[in-house]
């Protein structure tokens, strides 16, 4: 599979803003998603619903790290209603962004990755101190990743 560069969209303030990595580049669409739905892994928040219900696909998969009890919060009721009401397969994950360092030391030995790029921390300056390949970017960078 090659990958090509894509459009990214950054939920910022209230909107989704389109930049673009590069010129002339295509962005992922609902109805690319409808016509050919196994090729694509869509990470969504319940507020991108509105996207989704674009895609004409149904049959899919919704796999969600969110506790379960969450499902029933206004705020989230609607998404996982359109899940249901389309046929979605729901998994429930459990995951947590709280790995301690010895933790994130065994990912890194084990996973052997080329780059770590850490998001979602207040102190990703210190991987570095921890970690030779690390990647710092700041919030709403735009990164090219190819193959």
């Amino acid at each position: 599979m090659s990958l090509k560069a894509k459009k990214v969209f950054l939920k910022r303030g209230g909107g989704l803003k389109k930049k673009s990595l590069e010129p002339n580049l295509y962005k992922v669409t609902p109805e690319m998603i409808s016509t050919d739905p196994g090729k694509y892994v869509v990470v969504v928040r319940p507020s991108v619903l509105e996207f989704l219900k674009k895609c004409t696909s149904s049959n899919g998969n919704l796999i969600t790290s969110l506790w379960k009890e969450y499902e029933k919060r206004d705020e989230n009721k609607p998404l996982f209603e359109w899940a249901k009401a389309k046929n979605y397969n729901l998994y429930y994950v459990h995951t947590s962004g709280h790995a301690t360092l010895n933790e994130l030391k065994e990912i890194v030995t084990t996973l052997k990755p080329k780059k770590i790029i850490p998001i979602h921390t207040e102190h990703k300056e210190k991987f570095k101190e921890h970690f030779t390949n690390t990647l710092v970017i700041e919030d709403c960078e735009p990164l090219l990743l190819l193959e």
